[in-house]
């Protein structure tokens, strides 16, 4: 339940809450991969927008684990990496592979 109020405050523009309702995910180990997969993108992309970008570079690669193919295509993930590159006075090694793997225009 706690993913899904996550993703409904992130969409409202309620990052700070919807950070807040993350912390308290414990999914299960046989949680589906897609799922688990969206959780972590808009987990990232509500710590992009609360400053958070070394967090938000950590969901996105926990995305990456959970559900490869889906955090290689979403258009949120391009979209954050986009958002981190921008935010980066330095762009971490990390970042940039990470936007090379997915497409993302740096």
């Amino acid at each position: 339940m706690a993913i899904h109020a996550a993703a409904v405050e992130m969409e409202l523009g309620n990052h700070g809450t919807s950070l807040q309702l993350a912390k308290m995910v414990q999914p299960p180990a046989d949680y589906f991969p897609d799922r688990l997969g969206h959780f972590w993108i808009d987990t990232a992309r509500s710590q992009l927008w609360t400053g958070k970008p070394d967090a938000a570079l950590v969901s996105l690669l926990k995305a990456r684990t959970a559900a490869p193919q889906q955090a290689k295509y979403h258009p949120s993930v391009r979209e954050t990496v986009a958002g981190l590159v921008h935010a980066a006075r330095r762009t971490p090694d990390t970042l940039i592979g990470y936007a090379s793997w997915c497409g993302a225009q740096l």
